[in-house]
């Protein structure tokens, strides 16, 4: 029962947050939902939208122009730049048909690109993933087939390869240094089970080895984890949470039981063998775990007051936490009077963890940004926030309204009335824009400014953060209609309208 509170809870999340913020499709870092998409080098900005690829000079911030505009209409496009390669993929409608398009251009002269080489494939959504100048895109919405584009930005000569496997619906990838692997769902009524294909690759060489099917589902790609000989997945079953380790040749070598004390678990990061696990809703823990092959076991936890979206490592004795600060409440509904355990969001808290005893782990530092609602889109997406560990700077976009979205916490389902039985159904947003923060293992955290969105791009419909780069100690934020430059104590240095 727990594993379906989970998927109600995570389900609730989303819905509540894209309809009660009304967001313009966020698109961050390296991943995108739908509209823009932003990437940058040095001297340029590519900015993808419907209309095709926007080149512009960043020319000191003060004098920004664009150089060109690349035509080409695609839907939940993606650019990667890798010298002077440009790479484009997303989804063309033609005559009803929906197809994957992918196209890769030479970009050494600006203002005269040349058309290197171009593929489709079937499917209308995909996956994407980079390594050393190789692109990886998987094709979804197939149900029979894999399809699997992969291309080397490194060769002379550019040749989009294309490669087709039998399997199932796809729901993520994974990339390890030297091989691909394509986990499918494969639920059968309501036993849950995964498959998991692995592919050797050479640079844009791929070639299938085995696959495997096991117990229970996979969250994301960071519940998964290849590390020398072995492989490690964190499978969430209804009755029992269990980490298998696999050998090169996809035999389980060991499993253990992941115990969560009834809570669901969100959030995984690994470094080497150690592997830090988060829970969320009542009674959550993070969780630290040892994964050596001879003894995987746990090893240390601490309480949670917030529900942990993203671990970060700092050096070997410290981590940063970043996630909602959350209480429990307990109200009675004045009109059915039902008692609800509710879960209220009272901020975002950012926590430096100190884990030089692993058994012991203990609070270095914390920052709360308080609010009766503040939201971030790094909560669904985890590329929308900046951690720059050689400047030690932490940018973190958001939102913070007077909206109420309470859960009760035994039914993981939104209370959508107040105490007094009364439909919420008007909201004002307090504040957008951007957070900066100092991050040292040493001092902690410290606010270094803060971007107001609503003042600095007042004059602009759009205000919300689409994107964010940092740049030679200049941060870039990014609009639907503009960007902006700041240098790193907030000062505004020249913008560019699209």
């Amino acid at each position: 029962m727990r594993f379906y509170k989970f998927l109600v809870y995570i389900f609730i999340i989303s819905i509540l947050i894209l309809s009660t913020f009304n967001y313009e499709s966020y698109s961050y870092s390296k991943s995108i939902l739908q509209n823009n998409f932003y990437t940058m080098d040095k001297d340029y900005i590519y900015k993808l939208s419907s209309n095709g690829v926007e080149i512009i000079k960043i020319n000191k911030f003060k004098n920004m122009r664009r150089e060109n505009l690349i035509k080409e209409e695609l839907l939940n496009g993606k650019i990667h730049i890798f010298k002077d390669k440009l790479f484009i993929s997303g989804i063309k409608n033609e005559n009803n048909n929906s197809y994957l398009n992918v196209i890769v251009y030479d970009i050494y002269d600006k203002k005269n690109p040349i058309k290197l080489s171009e593929v489709t494939v079937d499917g209308n959504d995909y996956l994407l993933k980079e390594k050393d100048g190789v692109l990886y895109l998987l094709s979804k919405g197939t149900n029979e087939k894999i399809n699997i584009v992969s291309v080397d930005l490194n060769k002379e000569k550019i040749s989009l390869r294309t490669h087709e496997f039998s399997g199932n619906e796809v729901d993520f990838m994974y990339l390890s240094p030297e091989n691909l692997y394509i986990l499918c769902r494969d639920d059968v009524l309501d036993k849950k089970s995964t498959i998991l294909h692995k592919l050797h690759i050479d640079r844009d060489i791929l070639t299938y080895v085995d696959k495997i099917s096991f117990n229970g589902f996979v969250l994301n790609d960071s519940f998964i984890n290849e590390e020398g000989n072995f492989l490690r997945i964190l499978s969430l079953e209804d009755n029992q949470n269990k980490m298998y380790i696999f050998n090169n040749g996809l035999k389980i070598e060991k499993s253990i039981d992941i115990n969560s004390e009834g809570s669901n678990i969100n959030t995984v990061y690994f470094d080497g063998d150690i592997c830090y696990i988060s829970t969320f809703m009542k009674n959550s823990h993070l969780y630290i775990y040892d994964l050596n092959i001879n003894e995987p076991r746990e090893i240390g936890k601490i309480k949670n007051s917030s529900s942990i979206d993203h671990i970060l490592k700092l050096n070997e004795e410290k981590i940063l936490l970043i996630g909602n600060e959350n209480r429990i409440d307990t109200y009675k509904n004045l009109n059915t009077h039902m008692v609800y355990e509710l879960l209220k969001n009272v901020g975002i808290k950012i926590t430096v963890l100190d884990i030089k005893d692993k058994a012991s782990p203990i609070i270095f530092d914390e920052y709360l940004i308080r609010g009766k609602q503040v939201y971030s889109p790094l909560l669904l997406n985890g590329n929308s926030f900046l951690y720059l560990e050689d400047k030690n700077v932490l940018a973190i976009p958001l939102d913070i309204t007077n909206y109420n979205s309470d859960m009760d916490v035994n039914s993981a389902m939104e209370v959508g009335f107040n105490i007094y039985g009364n439909i919420i159904s008007n909201y004002e947003k307090i504040f957008n824009g951007v957070y900066v923060f100092d991050i040292d293992d040493e001092s902690g955290i410290d606010l270094k400014f803060i971007v107001n969105n609503q003042k600095e791009f007042e004059k602009f419909q759009y205000k919300d953060t689409e994107h964010m780069n940092i740049l030679d100690d200049k941060i870039f934020i990014f609009t639907k209609d503009c960007v902006k430059v700041f240098d790193f104590g907030g000062v505004s240095l020249g913008e560019y309208t699209f």
